[in-house]
């Protein structure tokens, strides 16, 4: 399911920012920025990135993308409705072998909690792609839940 969303979006003109994940899925892409294992940080960058008018996808395995960063989400982009797109994958249990760090149990709780956000789950690697061209359209910011496996 990854490998179909970001798929559509490599010929793109977009950001990825990731935290140490995903290399093999943006090799081809021309702004991937990897901003290592500081996910706070990653969502501050995403929405200078926004003010300034880039298209701004963050990638990250949902505890550390969610959880992690919840302050940051609410207050840097949720507050200031910027277009970043929060891309999470690990939903539920997938990423259990690592340990309860890597739940991503209660993601879909806290982002509604916050304003502005639109949560979309893609069921197949088709939802996903069409996801992924509609998620460019948006000006607004998104929370895009990704199985880890198809």
């Amino acid at each position: 399911m990854r490998q179909a969303f970001f798929g559509e979006l490599k010929d793109k003109d977009v950001t990825i920012l990731t935290a140490v994940l995903g290399y093999y899925l943006f090799k081809n892409f021309k702004n991937v920025l990897n901003v290592g294992v500081a996910e706070q940080n990653m969502i501050g960058i995403a929405a200078g990135m926004a003010i300034s008018g880039r298209k701004v996808y963050c990638y990250s395995i949902i505890p550390f993308l969610v959880m992690r960063t919840y302050e940051q989400i609410r207050i840097d982009i949720a507050y200031n409705n910027l277009p970043v797109t929060l891309v999470g994958t690990g939903i539920d249990n997938e990423y259990g072998r690592e340990g309860c760090t890597h739940y991503g149990f209660g993601d879909l709780e806290i982002m509604r909690t916050l304003e502005n956000f639109i949560i979309w789950t893609p069921d197949s690697a088709c939802s996903a792609k069409r996801m992924a061209k509609q998620s460019l359209l948006k000006d607004f910011p998104l929370y895009i839940r990704l199985r880890s496996k198809p």
